[in-house]
């Protein structure tokens, strides 16, 4: 792995090429996660996130999974991850308009993250708002 800034605040990671296994059922991953504003001048607010594995469709290689939206109630929302997406390694949430488990409507913004191999560092892209992420798993479970 390796990450350069360059004189020109240009930002680098680099990571040894390797395809992302799905995840099992009731996998759990609590992140801490922090994004740049669109024209990646300063840090947005750092945020938190957790998400569980509810399917896994191995032949597709798609996960779905239950994203907690507002931690104090509980609120979740499915999203639909696939993996090796659009190449190994990736992985790709996909856009779309669902509904909460309280039965609000959610948009799903589509991001695309590229795990750091044999770390639990990811970065993302969020392309429809122009942002990028850095996020680090700090639980999992089982």
């Amino acid at each position: 792995m390796a990450v350069a800034v360059s004189n020109d605040g240009m930002l680098g990671v680099w990571t040894r090429k390797a395809t992302a296994a799905l995840p099992a059922v009731g996998r759990t991953n609590v992140a801490s996660n922090v994004f740049l504003v669109s024209d990646y001048s300063v840090p947005a607010a750092a945020s938190a996130s957790q998400s569980t594995v509810v399917s896994v469709d191995a032949a597709s290689g798609t996960v779905v999974r239950n994203a907690v939206q507002n931690f104090t109630t509980g609120v979740t929302r499915p999203e639909t991850v696939s993996y090796n997406v659009p190449r190994a390694g990736y992985t790709r949430r996909s856009p779309g308009l669902v509904t909460q488990s309280n039965g609000a409507p959610s948009n799903v913004a589509e991001f695309v993250l590229l795990i750091v191999t044999g770390t639990d560092f990811s970065v993302l892209a969020l392309p429809a708002s122009n942002q990028f992420g850095l996020s680090v798993i700090v639980r999992s479970s089982p």
